[in-house]
Order: C-alpha cells, then structure tokens, then sequence
C-alpha cells in the first residue's frame, strides 16, 4: 500500500511540476497580431499610403522565435538577446511579421508612429520594450523603438526615420518584451 501510495505522490508531484513549467514559459506564437492600424505622423497626422503592415508570411518571425527559445535554453537571458532597455524580469510575449512599404513616402516621411493590436491586452501603466530585428545574413539585427501602451491595451511603436530606410521594401521581426 504505501508503494502505491508512493506512485500517486510521484505522479502528482511531476504533473505539478510540468504544469508550472508551462506556466513560467508561455507558449509563444507568430499568429497573435490581430491589427496593424494605419501610421500616423510623430503629430498624429494620418498618413494614407500604408507604410508598415502585416506580413501574410511568418517565415521569418517563426524562424527568430525559434532562434531565441533555443538561445534562453542554452542559458542566455532576453537581455542577452535583445539588450537595449531590457530587465532581467522582462519577458518575450510577442513576436510578429511585418512588412515597411517600398515607396518614395518612406523616404520622406520620417519618424511613424503606430498602433498595434496584439491578443495579449496590456495593462495601460505596463512597462514595455519593443524590437525590431532585421535579418542580415545569418543574423539578426534588433532595433529598438520607443512604445508605449495605449488605454485599450495595444501598442505604440514609434518607427524611426534610420529603420525606415533600413527596412524598406522588407519584413522584418516585431518583438514586444514586458515586466
């Protein structure tokens, strides 16, 4: 009786443990932007011409979440992945595929802002970093951009005049990290 017993605690014991394993790892997927508004200017002048959108592809972005889980499970921190503003007790929650026109306004535009709704609804006091990687060659270089949450829980991004240009005409990997 008391190996009996002895089993059910065991099982009982690892089920515990897997379940807070996969509570303090989420489940990360590309498929959770659900809008991209259109930019607006820095002033919140709307701009017509689509500037940054939604890639119908996630090649990309399923490639560099791929890269990063095997990173943290090699034991790097995302502060070691993405550095910037990152903390130690900031976490990765959103990993995208979106595209920068290939157009004359991108050249003159300047710096955009724009909306983002995730699936995830951020609290409007969250604290959050958000990275735009570009692959070069075999890497991928992250770009960090002012954010901040909005009162409906999406997020701002405010796209910079040097990572329009460096961007144009490409998809590129949008990475949004909170405490």
């Amino acid at each position: 009786m008391n190996k009996k017993l002895s089993v059910i605690a065991l099982v009982l014991a690892l089920m515990m443990c897997m379940t807070a394993t996969a509570f303090a790892v989420p489940s990360k997927t590309v498929q959770d932007t659900t809008d991209v508004e259109p930019a607006t200017t820095e002033d919140g002048t709307p701009i017509e011409e689509p500037i940054v959108t939604k890639s119908e592809d996630t090649a990309l972005a399923d490639e560099a979440l791929t890269t990063i889980i095997a990173d943290i499970g090699e034991g790097k921190t995302v502060a070691d992945i993405f550095g910037g503003t990152v903390t130690a007790d900031m976490q990765l929650n959103e990993v995208a595929q979106l595209h920068v026109a290939d157009t004359a306004v991108v050249d003159d535009i300047g710096n955009i802002k724009v909306t983002i709704v995730f699936a995830t609804q951020y609290a409007p006091d969250a604290t959050v970093a958000v990275f735009a990687g570009l692959k070069t060659g075999d890497a991928v270089e992250w770009n960090e951009l002012p954010a901040s949450v909005n009162e409906d829980g999406s997020v701002s991004v405010t796209y910079t005049a040097d990572f329009l240009a460096k961007a144009k005409g490409q998809d590129f990997i949008l990475a949004v990290l909170n405490k």
